[in-house]
């Protein structure tokens, strides 16, 4: 039997060369049993749930072809798998752990494992090739991915992943493109939806705008950050976080992030949809912030939101050009894109650079105006970019902000509260 730790990958070749065998996740705490669901994902080459039958889970037991089915006995839950039949457009598997009323650090124990020999046996009767115990890795999340086959290079090959959502499945769903769907009252033969493909438009240069108009029946705005690994081989530093700074109509900022997650339907009508921790090799990093279309009507005036990425200082030395984040803002069928070209930008190749300026939003009334910024901080400061208005009623924008970040203590809890100045921002 291999034993994985997080991160660590093989060669399936290397584990066995069956390419039918079964995986079990077995889990065990307080009160838990009825709690937890765990569910497999097959991702195309996106990373995206592109065709939703391949999310095998209790409502949904197995895939089209049965190349992958669920089954629950006792305290584990198994999969059988068919490698051989698993659809080319299928380019990764991802198996993960999800609870919905409370967070997973309550587990005394838990690990997910591959089993050789016949599908139909008794797990008891089988041989255990591989074996990773998540327990470890584990915070306060309420989903956690735990291991991923993949293909690369013609081959598959397996990852101990650990990486946990603070949002529980609808963060989950979101980081590969679906969405949680909620029960509906039945309705007899509804027209089908009218298909309309995105309109797509990409901003690179510095001050960059385009302008949106919202439609009236858009529920919310998605502004998702995904950023690279740097390829150094040190872990801590491949953890961005995204951020959004709003900026009221009476100059007020009030900040979203992964430590102060905020909420849609009340102020500050932006909520961040949970907690990434880190790019890695064969994935991108993540993070998902949805605001209320209907902000500024809300906040009685115009808002405008500054969105950035950043890491801790304690994270290590990071250039925020070797991550490569970027920016795309759906508002439903239209999207805008925030790609800067870091080559053009010696600062932001800079070792020791923390926060990225990814993109500026002004929303007044149904109109979003969208520019490309740019803007990263001073080598060594933790500072948040900051928002005023100017005497021609557009934001101005600085890196002036006190540190709000995820983990600060008490300036993530106090990141939710309005403040003006940001000399009198009090933790």
């Amino acid at each position: 039997m291999i034993p994985l730790t997080q991160g660590q990958k093989k060669r399936m070749r290397e584990v066995t060369p069956l390419l039918q065998f079964q995986v079990e996740v077995r889990v065990a705490g307080p009160a838990l049993e009825h709690e937890y669901d765990v569910s497999c994902f097959g991702l195309d080459a996106a990373g995206r749930l592109s065709d939703d039958r391949y999310m095998v889970f209790y409502n949904q037991q197995s895939s089209p072809e049965k190349a992958l089915s669920w089954r629950q006995e006792g305290k584990s839950t198994f999969f059988k798998l068919d490698l051989q039949r698993i659809p080319q457009q299928l380019e990764r598997l991802v198996f993960a752990l999800t609870i919905e009323s409370r967070t997973l650090e309550g587990l005394s124990a838990g690990y997910i494992a591959l089993h050789g020999g016949e599908l139909d046996i008794p797990r008891d009767a089988q041989n255990e090739l591989l074996r990773y115990d998540f327990r470890s890795s584990i915070r306060r999340e309420k989903a956690l991915m735990l291991l991923e086959l993949y293909r690369k290079d013609g081959e598959w090959r397996v990852a101990a992943r650990g990486q946990g959502f603070d949002g529980g499945l609808q963060a989950l769903l979101e980081s590969f493109g679906g969405e949680v769907m909620h029960n509906q009252p039945a309705q007899a033969d509804p027209p089908p939806p009218i298909q309309i493909p995105p309109s797509v438009v990409s901003l690179s240069k510095k001050d960059a705008h385009h302008r949106v108009s919202l439609g009236k029946g858009d529920t919310h705005i998605r502004a998702t950050a995904e950023w690279v690994d740097n390829g150094d081989g040190y872990d801590a530093n491949d953890d961005l976080d995204l951020r959004a700074g709003i900026l009221l109509p009476d100059g007020r900022m009030q900040i979203v992030h992964a430590g102060a997650n905020g909420k849609l339907d009340v102020a500050p009508y932006a909520q961040h949809m949970g907690d990434v921790r880190k790019a890695s090799v064969n994935q991108p990093g993540r993070e998902i912030i949805h605001i209320n279309p209907r902000i500024s009507q809300l906040h009685g005036g115009p808002v405008a939101i500054v969105f950035s990425v950043y890491s801790a200082i304690a994270n290590g030395p990071v250039a925020i050009a070797d991550l490569k984040p970027i920016m795309r803002l759906e508002f439903g069928s239209q999207i805008v894109e925030c790609r800067f070209d870091f080559s053009t930008d010696p600062r932001a190749r800079a070792q020791f650079v923390y926060t990225y300026v990814l993109g500026l939003a002004v929303l007044r009334e149904l109109e979003v105006d969208i520019s490309l910024n740019g803007m990263v901080s001073p080598a060594g400061s933790e500072n948040t970019p900051w928002l005023s208005w100017g005497s021609d009623g557009q934001p101005q924008i600085s890196m002036k902000g006190p540190a709000v970040i995820k983990g600060h203590g008490g300036k993530a809890i106090a990141s939710m509260l309005s403040i003006g100045n940001p000399r009198k921002y009090i933790v």
